[in-house]
């Protein structure tokens, strides 16, 4: 990845292009933007992009704002850590949400028995900026609503994990100690230092 990418801009949303080409826009190292903003501009970087660095030489009394999308297109811009707080449905609004769906669970597409069992399901899990609205709700049975969470974990850890090296706050690996075999070095019993052999 070399180059730059140059984008004038007045304000507005603008997407830098992505596709399989050497002079695609999100694969330069440098983001240069330009121009008079007379509002508001956002520049979004689609997935598998990588700019190193942003030149903002913008003017004007207006913000410049860079969105970076990761492999499935959503917002990296959210805070990872912060997750809206679960709000529990009244009985009133369990059942329109339950007669809504027909009974039927919205992972597997099965038929739930309502009265042995219902589980109200975030469909845009709440660490993923969902809400608690009756749009991103649906009925799940108990043991459906169980392993999505499960499968979410490791989503919701490498989505952590990336914002922590992206910004710099992982601590860095602490050199290995002198010796070991990740240090690359052995020190046999003449006392001499020398470089392991692979």
């Amino acid at each position: 990845m070399s180059g730059a990418t140059s984008v004038s801009t007045t304000g507005g949303n603008t997407t830098l292009t992505n596709v399989d080409y050497t002079n695609d826009q999100a694969k330069k190292a440098v983001l240069d933007v330009t121009g008079a903003l007379v509002s508001n501009a956002t520049i979004t970087i689609p997935n598998a992009a990588k700019v190193y660095r942003v030149l903002n030489r913008t003017s004007g009394a207006y913000t410049l704002g860079i969105n970076r999308q990761d492999d499935c297109g959503r917002d990296m811009t959210h805070d990872p850590y912060r997750v809206e707080p679960r709000k529990p449905l009244t009985a009133k609004q369990k059942l329109k949400m339950f007669i809504a769906h027909g009974g039927i669970c919205c992972l597997c597409n099965l038929k739930i028995n309502g009265v042995h069992e219902a589980w109200d399901e975030h469909i845009n899990p709440l660490w993923l900026n969902g809400d608690n609205g009756a749009s991103n709700r649906a009925p799940a049975h108990v043991k459906c609503a169980q392993l999505k969470t499960a499968g979410e974990a490791k989503s919701r850890a490498k989505t952590r994990s990336k914002a922590e090296k992206h910004f710099g706050a992982k601590a860095r690996k602490s050199r290995p100690m002198m010796g070991t075999k990740a240090s690359g070095w052995r020190k046999p019993m003449n006392g001499k230092a020398e470089r392991r052999e692979t």
